[in-house]
């Protein structure tokens, strides 16, 4: 455990904002919390401050719109780390697979691939048809060659995980429950939320 103190981990999205609930505050501001050096969230949204003892540092153009956009991210997320000396990189969207896991192999460091979502569904839904089918396998048969470079997976259902764990890869399921502070703060202010129509 103690060797945990002299790390600094990289966690970086191309899509979320740098507050986002799942990556700020279930697992960066936790890890900050006295269990590493340092953690760092590199997002487009992000100011360059310190928040919660989580560095935000800023890259890219702002919050990318559609996915083209988000694809066009992987190269300036990649240029942002490498300004940073990072002992792991911890990464949250898909895109990422282009550059991340190659940085990461480069500098001879562990990248986690945090899966938020079905990705593979998605494409085929959000794609359809046929069109979507072959999406979704281009997709699995691109994910695959990356998951050689990938050191372990963090994901939200069972379901996922199990889709994950063929690749031999440590798997960890970390559901995206909703935060019981919260909930208990809106109940406590129940007519004021009413009020707001929230």
């Amino acid at each position: 455990m103690d060797k945990l103190k002299d790390i600094t981990v990289a966690h970086i999205t191309s899509a979320h904002t740098c507050e986002d609930v799942r990556i700020f505050h279930r697992e960066a501001r936790l890890l900050s919390a006295g269990s590493v050096r340092e953690v760092i969230l590199l997002a487009p949204d992000a100011t360059d401050s310190t928040k919660d003892g989580v560095r935000f540092v800023r890259y890219g153009n702002g919050l990318p719109r559609t996915r083209k956009e988000r694809i066009g991210t992987a190269r300036d997320a990649t240029a942002a780390l490498e300004k940073l000396n990072t002992d792991i990189v911890h990464f949250h969207d898909p895109e990422l697979l282009m550059s991340v896991p190659d940085y990461a192999r480069r500098r001879g460091i562990p990248a986690i691939y945090d899966v938020h979502e079905n990705y593979r569904s998605t494409l085929a839904e959000n794609t359809g048809g046929l069109r979507g089918a072959i999406a979704s396998k281009l997709y699995c048969l691109y994910e695959r060659i990356k998951m050689r470079k990938i050191s372990g997976i963090v994901t939200v259902t069972k379901q996922i995980a199990e889709k994950y764990e063929p690749y031999g890869k440590p798997v960890v399921l970390l559901r995206n429950f909703p935060d019981i502070e919260r909930i208990l703060d809106l109940v406590a202010e129940v007519g004021r939320v009413a009020e707001k129509n929230s």
